[in-house]
């Protein structure tokens, strides 16, 4: 099978619809080039490596969220080859999450090992020039109706979409945003002027 993903055709050896774990796995496997997910009804969902800037926005993003975490020793910062398995069935790979240390405890390392049976407390996602904003915006509702705290857009061209209990708010070129999650000692507070600047694609 071959599809249009991100302006590049990909082959897609994906054999019968994987709707188990286990065939998802060997889809995974089968395709190490993609990212592959889940959907709560069953579909797939194949995504083509980040471009260069996305993934400089996902170390920076990184930094200041790993710095942060280390801290206040909040929890476990996971990057986008981590699967989660929401609540309403569907299989995500965020780019950047964290999950609250007492939560993480509670998994089996043994489980740990695998995709892990949690929605993580914040999300955050990159928004990439090929990515469909409403898409995107669905992706954060969904992680906040399966439990997440706080889920975000960073859209290198002028947008941050933040989905938290006060609803959903949109910002316009913010150069630093404060974020509250639950049991947190400090917010978490991120920098974003520098990425304005080395991310805008043209």
């Amino acid at each position: 099978m071959s599809a249009e993903i991100g302006g590049m055709a990909v082959v897609f050896r994906l054999g019968e619809l994987a709707t188990t774990d286990d065939e998802l796995e060997r889809v995974g496997r089968l395709n190490p080039h993609l990212r592959v997910e889940r959907a709560p009804t069953g579909e797939l969902i194949l995504s083509p490596p980040a471009g260069g800037w996305a993934g400089h926005c996902g170390i920076q993003f990184a930094f200041q969220v790993e710095s942060w975490n280390r801290r206040v020793r909040y929890g476990v910062v996971y990057d986008a080859s981590t699967g989660f398995r929401l609540p309403h069935g569907a299989l995500r790979s965020p780019d950047l999450a964290v999950v609250a240390q007492e939560r993480i405890d509670a998994i089996p390392m043994s489980v740990q090992m695998r995709w892990l049976p949690v929605c993580p407390d914040l999300v955050i996602e990159i928004r990439s020039p090929n990515d469909d904003a409403d898409d995107l915006s669905a992706k954060l509702r969904m992680f906040r109706d399966n439990g997440a705290a706080v889920a975000l857009s960073f859209d290198p061209r002028g947008t941050v979409e933040i989905h938290d209990t006060s609803g959903v708010a949109r910002k316009h070129t913010p150069e630093r945003i404060e974020l509250w999650l639950p049991g947190a000692a400090d917010p978490f507070t991120i920098e974003l002027g520098d990425l304005y600047r080395f991310s805008s694609p043209a």
